[in-house]
Formats: C-alpha cells, structure tokens, sequence
C-alpha cells in the first residue's frame, strides 16, 4: 500500500513560484547528501511551468562499464504506469467507446463472477478490493523470471473474493491496473503497447516512453541496483508481470512532457481531467494520490521495484505549475523525501539536507 500524503503547512492561496536566487547551489548541496548518505543513483528534474530549473543525474547506469547516468537516462518507473492506463481509459470514455461506471464484466469475457461487477472507476483507484497478485507471482514456480499473460495473472488470483474495502485502508491492488489494461486491449482494439504507443505517447512527443517486453533492447536505459551501500546488480523481474500497473520505461525529460500534458486539454479534456484527479477513497483518485505540501495542492505518486532496483516518485502542484521528478535506478533510497524536500528547496520551506552520521569513537584498549 502506498502511504498517503498528508497535509503540511498551512493553507495559502496560490502564487507563482519564485525559486530563492542560489536555488541550483542549495539542490546541488541536498543531492550532494544523498549521494553521500543514501548512495542515490539516478536523475533528478524540477521544472516550473514546463521549463526546467534543476536537471541533474548521478551514480551510474551500468557499473561494470561505469556509465555515468545523464539526463537522458532512461528508467523503469513501476508504478508511475498506473496514471497512464487510467489516462487511456478516459481516452476510450471521450472517444465514447466505454464510461468509467462500466462494470469491468462488460468489457473483459470470462473474468471471475465475484469481480465482474467491479466498475472501471473502482479499479482506478483501488477501491474495488481485488486481490493482489505479486505474492502469487513470486511464489508460483519459475518466480519473478516466468512470463505471464494478462489472463494468467488474474488467473494466480481468480478464487479469491474481493477483499474489504471500508477497513480504513486502501485496497491498492495491482491486479487492479492489469485488469484495466485488459479493458483498453479489448475496448481499443490493440495489444496494450500499441494503443499506449498510438492514443498517448506519440500525440505527447514522448518518444523515450515504451511499455517493456521480454528481451527489448532500450537504448539508454539504467541498470537496476539493490542492497546496502553501492549494492549488487538486481535480480531480473519479467517485464509481463507488471504490465498496465508497472510495466513504463521513460526518462525525466518525458514525464515533464506528461506533466504538462495533464496541464492543457491535449490529451484529456477538461471532465476527463476533473475525473484523472478526484478523489475517490482516502485522497486517491484514478492511478494519482492528491492533497496538499506546504499549504498548495499536490498530485503524486511513487513507484517502487525492491529487490528489482527502481524507486520513482513524480510531485506536481497543479496551481503554481511546479513539477519535480525522481527516477533512480537504486532500490534503497527514499524517493518520496528526495521530491518532497526538492520542492521545499524551490518554494523556500524548511528541509534537512542528509548528513552521515559519525561512527563512535574507539574504546582504548580492551
């Protein structure tokens, strides 16, 4: 389950952001601590109205050919996926192919009778209380290396009843976001990647953008790191397992295209949008949590692969046009912090710029 953001700081009307003058020296001196402190590998980008302020990368992509990371580096970004599938089916709900109230049984024959009332809206915020499949996955026999179709991964699950959904906690489900992919396969009339390709992508310029397939070859793309310390190379996870709730690689320059994106009516017009970023269920609206940071309202949401070597995290403030994206390739980092204390390093809140910590000093004798 992701953690909800909570309000911090008190309420303020919106203004523009006007970074503090030495704002690039004092980024460079919290990165420089995470660096030092977390081993953060990885890029970093904070833009204000689409134009970016901060574009930084760090640590490598490829350690045994120490390849540095650069902006351009590409990522997976796990669960940063699920915006976008939710974004494709309110492309198919304007195109008036399907509506958001759509029971999930209407669109995808043969799913399990106890689900198949689930409407498309209650899967994109995870208020449906489908069941998890990760576990399932991991343990059946060829693991987190065995192909899947999406059929078989709601297969490992199908016997499950819906779990609660008013225990006080969000029933974030993956399964969730695979079903909602399967929509968009039988609805839009192509496999996944293509209509992710064809509807949003290609119509957004986002070219570094693809869903992952076994074997593809991704020019630029970071190699995952797990562990303590500089940590070892992580342990390959099929591509198919994650699908339309974590399958996306992209880069920073892409997903700042994405923000502004959900900015205009390019993509979604304006009730598509309003829908996008309503909340639903304990502040979670369609594949993005909101509230609000320093008194202004955020759209966020992280991304994590552990052991797998990703941890992502994308921070907007809608109404002051603010973005900051994290996309490491370095597993034990918290990328929520690294967003949250960049955007307080650009609207002049307070931070803490991580430090080590001193060993004890060493007892004399024995």
């Amino acid at each position: 389950m992701l953690p909800l953001v909570l309000a911090l700081g008190l309420a303020a009307p919106p203004d523009p952001v006007t970074p503090p003058a030495d704002f690039a020296a004092r980024a460079e001196q919290y990165m420089a601590g995470q660096v030092a402190v977390h081993d953060f590998s990885g890029t970093v980008l904070v833009a204000v109205d689409g134009r970016p302020i901060f574009r930084r990368a760090y640590g490598y992509a490829n350690r045994d050919w120490d390849i540095p990371n650069t902006p351009d580096t590409r990522f997976r970004i796990a669960s940063l996926t699920k915006q976008f599938t939710a974004a494709a089916i309110l492309v198919l709900e304007q195109q008036g192919k399907l509506s958001v109230a759509d029971p999930v049984g209407k669109h995808v024959p043969g799913v399990p009778k106890a689900w198949a009332g689930v409407t498309l809206l209650q899967l994109m915020s995870h208020s449906s209380g489908v069941p998890e499949h990760n576990l399932a996955a991991a343990l059946a026999p060829g693991g987190p290396a065995r192909s899947y179709t999406p059929r078989q991964i709601v297969g490992l699950v199908k016997d499950r009843p819906l779990g609660p959904t008013d225990d006080g906690e969000l029933a974030y489900s993956n399964t969730n976001y695979v079903l909602l992919g399967m929509v968009v396969e039988e609805v839009g009339g192509k496999e996944y990647a293509a209509f992710m390709r064809r509807e949003v992508f290609d119509p957004l310029g986002m070219a570094d953008t693809v869903v992952e397939r076994p074997g593809m070859v991704v020019k630029r793309r970071a190699t995952g790191y797990t562990g303590s310390g500089k940590g070892a190379t992580a342990p390959y996870l099929n591509p198919t397992q994650l699908y339309a709730a974590g399958g996306m690689i992209s880069s920073a320059d892409d997903l700042l295209r994405w923000d502004r994106a959900l900015a205009d009516d390019r993509l979604l017009g304006p009730a598509a949008r309003k829908t996008l970023f309503a909340p639903v269920k304990y502040d979670y609206a369609c594949g993005v949590g909101v509230g609000r940071l320093f008194g202004r309202p955020i759209h966020w949401h992280g991304g994590a692969l552990i052991p797998y070597g990703v941890k992502t995290y994308l921070l907007r403030f809608p109404d002051a046009g603010l973005c900051v994206i994290v996309l490491g390739n370095h597993d034990r980092f918290d990328a929520q912090q690294v967003a949250f204390d960049l955007a307080a390093i650009t609207l002049g809140e307070e931070y803490d710029i991580p430090r080590p910590v001193a060993p004890p000093p060493r007892r004399k004798g024995g």
